[in-house]
């Protein structure tokens, strides 16, 4: 699919190809996702030559600055229904106007979330967390603000592109990115000569860094299709705010089931903080080598939201597609189990040689591999459902799974039933079960009454 000229999306005639159709948007989009963990993954190895505390400061600092951004930035996916439908059923204005009114929404998210930054050091200590990790989270999440409009900017243009079908420029982006953030750690954490560097915090000015220069390249990889698709009257579109209003119930339910998970999952590592420092660190490998598996289905499920809505609003039938997406992503999540399974001690040791950290990572790791299957299926499966515009059962959905079984019981099974790190991930197991199951029957009602395109709020 291409920007321009617009083409009708139109259904396969067969699953090998709509799988052949689904690869060229996936491929570039799980690599971008794979090189934007990377860069979490490459920082958290660097910052990990500093020792376990710097780890685990630096783990913190990420939990909550990701933690405060997690709405606005999946709500700025508000933007993959309206654009991928509009460019299904050709309306190239819609598509512009809703790209303006998703920078509009970005540049209002921003300084509240950068505000929210300044605070994580108080904010660490309200939920219990330990004292000699805070004062280098409380600096890094502080620095890392500054970066917080240039990544919300970033995701509007991202998911407004791959609504057009469009994903390579911005995997190019964040690829360039990578390379940056590893020199300029380098360079800021370890100094250079007789000059000592920064130490961890170093890390947070390369990823600062690293956000606006990924903006700046998307923009001017991307120049020709932003002209072809800005509308004429731009200043017009910022301030419709019926549109806008539009945009924004769209994205703030993507947002708030996004959150509802994600502050499930920092929940639990909060918990896990109780339990000290050495079990912080372990938790940090565990989940960082579970959000990497992670993007490959997460990349799978943008893929089908925008395959889906281009196939929605060309009023064509979707269900082999959605059906496609579901299966790629319980296959891939069931190959990260494996490996999760079999390699334990070494994947652990890629991020730290600390003995104690290493042996209870060892103990996590197959645990969490066992909710690889059912994560790879609720993901995609929120990607279908975010295709057709439904976004409220969702959030739902999300509350029971994550804040009436998963949390209570991983607290149950860590501090009653005495299985610790480990406890805590079989309750966020018994999460990731409730949402996939609920999301496919969701899935399978709506393509059961689907009787055409239709682009309202579910």
């Amino acid at each position: 699919m291409q920007s321009s000229p617009h083409s009708t999306p139109a259904p396969a005639r067969s699953w090998r190809e709509e799988l052949a159709v689904q690869r060229r948007l996936i491929v570039p989009v799980v690599v971008g996702n794979l090189a934007s963990m990377g860069m979490g993954v490459v920082d958290t190895v660097m910052v990990g030559d500093f020792g376990g505390d710097a780890l685990g400061g630096v783990a913190l600092a990420v939990l909550w600055a990701f933690g405060v951004a997690t709405i606005p930035r999946a709500a700025a996916k508000g933007i993959d229904p309206i654009v991928s439908q509009a460019f299904g059923a050709g309306e190239r204005h819609a598509a512009g106007a809703a790209l303006v009114q998703g920078l509009v929404l970005a540049a209002a998210m921003s300084l509240p979330v950068a505000l929210l930054h300044l605070v994580a050091a108080p904010g660490l200590a309200l939920l219990g967390q330990p004292a000699g990790l805070l004062p280098l989270a409380g600096d890094y999440a502080a620095v890392m603000a500054l970066g917080v409009p240039a990544m919300l900017g970033f995701v509007v243009l991202r998911q407004f592109l791959l609504g057009l079908g469009v994903a390579r420029p911005s995997t190019v982006a964040v690829l360039v990115g990578n390379a940056l953030n590893v020199g300029l750690n380098l360079l800021l954490m370890h100094g250079l000569g007789p000059w000592p560097g920064l130490g961890p915090i170093g890390c947070a000015w390369s990823s600062v860094v690293g956000q606006v220069a990924m903006l700046a390249l998307l923009v001017w990889l991307t120049r020709r299709e932003l002209a072809a698709w800005w509308p004429a009257d731009a200043l017009a579109a910022a301030r419709d705010l019926a549109g806008i209003g539009r945009q924004a119930a769209l994205g703030l339910p993507i947002g708030v089931q996004a959150a509802v998970e994600v502050w499930g999952f920092q929940a639990a590592g909060l918990m896990v903080g109780w339990l000290g420092e050495t079990a912080v660190a372990a938790h940090t490998v565990a989940m960082n080598l579970a959000t990497l598996s992670f993007m490959t289905p997460l990349g799978i499920g943008a893929a089908a939201s925008t395959r889906i809505g281009n196939l929605l609003g060309a009023g064509r039938p979707w269900g082999r597609a959605a059906a496609v997406a579901m299966v790629s992503g319980a296959v891939v999540m069931g190959l990260s189990a494996a490996l999760f399974s079999l390699l334990p001690g070494p994947l652990a040791r890629v991020y730290t040689d600390d003995a104690a950290v290493v042996a209870l990572a060892v103990t996590v790791l197959p645990v969490a591999g066992a909710f690889q299957l059912f994560d790879g299926v609720q993901v995609v499966g929120l990607g279908v459902l975010r295709g057709l515009s439904d976004v409220r059962v969702p959030v739902l959905v999300n509350v029971v799974a994550f804040w009436t079984v998963g949390l209570p019981l991983g607290w149950w099974l860590a501090f009653r039933a005495g299985f610790g790190v480990p406890g805590m991930w079989g309750g966020l197991m018994a999460a990731l079960v409730c949402v996939s199951v609920a999301v496919s029957l969701r899935i399978l009602w709506q393509h059961r009454r689907a009787v055409g395109p239709r682009s309202s709020v579910q």
